[in-house]
């Protein structure tokens, strides 16, 4: 028979005799992704099969069990083949899971305590390792470098107490993360060519999978309980091999073409570990929810020395924004022991595709204005996004700070459809839901600004639950000079005098209170009461 529904008995012993689904980021519908200008490929000339195995670009099937962490399986797998990919690493590289699944729940401080007291709450009453998780909550955690640790540190077989101090002993740290709906088949074809695997969500029972390995789900009413890493596809694939009986109906799909997923239970099922899940699998053909595929994009840990962020739990919150606006934050070089750190990137995610941005950094900014200050740029650093996801920016001017310097990293986005811009924030979540995300940010943090006006900054703290832009500054310890950077004084405001007498007739003393970011002031006088002002002194008094 076609693909229909199951009837309702069969769809009740199926949701009664599977795994629990993993806990739902909530994100609304995503669309699918128009433009292909990123890839070096042409969308009309993908090949009909491409197999990343076949390319070295592919680790080692592993065995969950007899934990439900698939979650930190399909995501590290994806990690691993970019690292691969990129040349950094090969087949060899193990990272752990065991790491990121234990400390994603434990949610430690980062090394600079921006993230004191942002944690998350595990409300399953499960252990930590049967708990789920999904993709998104797993990109920000490791936008926090909370992993990639070697499998060496923290074995999978090590059930006891970890050592806290394990938390920030990376191997490779997320750099970019891209994720589209997997319906979208050739946007995850492109994601696959460009980073050798992806991440994805579906629904799994064994009834439906054959001894060769094929599977096919046809039932588009149930929500995730399984993730895998997808690491090519075969549009011959035939349909044939897909055909189960269940309960006296023959199941088939109505045209070839299979996806080729790692699994990972280890390499005595399947195809030695591996699945061919049929485009028409149900999981592979909705546009809502968390079928979802993500590319996790990694680099060796070293790249950068210190992450200045604010966002330390991983909940899916985020801002739809008038296009155009502009969001910000502010950090404090202290990292480096008294010496001189060198600003070399900055990161933001965004929900929204295709958007325009523009970076400027700004240095000492008063308080409460990210915009207020020196801009560090002579003109801003310019860019367009593609996929939604997680975007580290190398910086073209990478400027030097002192310790104790603050610095301010202004974005605007400019959607090129127009409409809203959605931005994902940290916040707290509810109270009352299994995985509740708690984020404690402070005041003067985090700002947004309405687009193209001359509206004030306005906090994300004061939204209320915790909120904080999820943006990000990257440095690394330097023995370089500070930058020098010319003060611009139209962004100053103009003291008022507080006290003035007469000393003699040819002298008068004025006093005002000292103005943020100016190192001297220039007086003027005239005879007359509103004209004819010429400048009399300069003085930094």
């Amino acid at each position: 028979s076609s693909i229909n529904s199951l009837d309702k008995e069969t769809a009740a012993l199926l949701s009664e005799s599977t795994d629990p689904v993993l806990p739902s980021s909530g994100l609304p519908a995503l669309p699918s992704y128009r433009n292909s200008a990123e890839y070096p490929l042409a969308r009309a000339s993908l090949p009909t099969r491409y197999d990343s195995r076949s390319l070295g670009l592919v680790t080692p099937v592993k065995n969950q069990d007899p934990w439900g962490s698939c979650w930190a399986f399909g995501t590290l797998s994806a990690g691993e083949s970019s690292l691969i990919k990129k040349k950094l690493a090969d087949t060899s590289i193990d990272l752990s899971e065991m790491h990121l699944t234990y400390f994603f729940f434990q949610c430690p401080a980062d090394p600079l305590g921006l993230t004191k007291n942002d944690t998350v709450r595990n409300n399953t009453g499960e252990n930590f390792l049967n708990t789920g998780g999904n993709n998104l909550f797993t990109m920000f955690a490791l936008s926090k470098w909370l992993g990639a640790a070697p499998e060496s540190l923290v074995p999978y077989s090590n059930t006891a107490s970890i050592n806290p101090a394990y938390a920030y002993q990376d191997t490779a740290h997320l750099q970019n993360a891209r994720f589209v709906n997997t319906a979208d088949m050739n946007s995850v074809k492109n994601l696959i060519m460009q980073y050798g695997a992806v991440s994805t969500s579906i629904y799994y029972h064994p009834t439906f999978e054959n001894d060769n390995g094929a599977y096919l789900f046809p039932v588009s009413n149930f929500s995730t309980n399984h993730i895998v890493s997808i690491v090519g596809w075969d549009d011959n694939y035939s349909r044939d091999n897909f055909e189960v009986v269940f309960q006296g109906r023959k199941i088939k799909p109505s045209i070839n073409g299979a996806w080729i997923v790692k699994n990972s239970y280890g390499t005595s099922g399947g195809d030695q570990g591996y699945l061919y899940i049929s485009y028409q699998d149900a999981s592979c053909m909705q546009t809502s929810g968390d079928y979802l595929s993500y590319a996790f994009d990694m680099e060796r840990a070293d790249n950068y020395d210190h992450n200045y962020q604010y966002d330390g739990s991983f909940g899916s919150g985020y801002i739809s924004a008038m296009n155009g606006t502009s969001i910000a934050n502010v950090y404090k070089i202290n990292a480096n022991s008294g010496k001189n750190e060198q600003l070399k990137a900055v990161s933001f995610s965004l929900f929204s595709q295709n958007v325009n941005y523009s970076i400027q950094i700004y240095k000492n900014p008063s308080s409460g204005n990210p915009s207020s200050g020196s801009p560090v740029f002579s003109t801003p650093q310019t860019g367009t996004t593609t996929y939604s996801g997680y975007y580290t920016i190398p910086l073209k001017e990478q400027p030097v700070f002192n310790q104790g310097d603050t610095f301010s990293v202004v974005i605007t986005l400019k959607s090129s459809a127009g409409g809203s811009i959605d931005y994902f924030v940290d916040q707290t979540s509810s109270s009352n839901a299994e995985l509740q995300f708690v984020s404690n940010s402070s005041k003067n943090q985090s700002f947004y600004k309405s687009a193209a006006t001359d509206d004030e900054w306005i906090d994300h703290h004061s939204l209320g639950s915790g909120k904080t832009a999820r943006i990000k500054a990257f440095t690394v310890n330097t023995t370089k000079p500070a930058t020098k950077v010319e003060l611009i004084t139209n962004t100053l405001k103009r003291p008022a005098l507080s006290y003035l007498k007469r000393v003699s007739s040819s002298k008068v003393r004025l006093k005002w209170r000292s103005v943020k970011n100016a190192k001297k002031y220039e007086i003027y006088r005239s005879t007359k009461k509103n004209s004819g002002y010429r400048k009399i002194a300069t003085t930094s008094k």
